[in-house]
């Protein structure tokens, strides 16, 4: 007798706890982020990135009106959080980890698509990922 095949794209439901330990890894990574955006030491050019963001809130254009030697997306990314709260590196540096967080999601999301059949090759590599300290040190900085 012939037994059922069944097509590789079908969806394999995790077990519980893979569940569980997604979500343990994304409030890790949430937490690891916070604390890196507000006890990691502030970087000498990090002030330049808010200034320039300054600047640009204020109607200025990068490379017309002030000299800024990186690609002109941060300043336009940071300008209006700076109109509401100032160029505080605090405020830049949470919303970096908020960014970061949101990668940490998509990635989270990617890897268990992608490892259906082996749900927990998907929490290694995402265990990797939030353990990486270039992952939770350097995205939350206020620059590129």
């Amino acid at each position: 007798m012939a037994r059922p095949t069944v097509p590789r794209n079908a969806p394999v439901p995790a077990p519980r706890v893979v569940h569980f330990a997604r979500l343990g890894l994304l409030v890790l990574a949430a937490a690891a982020l916070a604390a890196s955006a507000w006890w990691r030491p502030i970087d000498g050019d990090e002030g330049y990135y808010a200034a320039a963001a300054g600047l640009t809130a204020a109607g200025a254009v990068p490379y017309t009106d002030y000299f800024y030697p990186q690609a002109p997306v941060l300043p336009w990314l940071y300008a209006p959080l700076v109109k509401l709260g100032g160029p505080d590196l605090r405020l830049l540096r949470g919303f970096s980890a908020l960014l970061a967080f949101g990668a940490v999601l998509v990635w989270s999301r990617h890897l268990s698509r992608a490892h259906r059949r082996e749900p927990w090759v998907g929490v290694a590599a995402l265990t990797l990922l939030v353990c990486a300290p270039g992952v939770i040190s350097w995205s939350v900085k206020g620059k590129t």
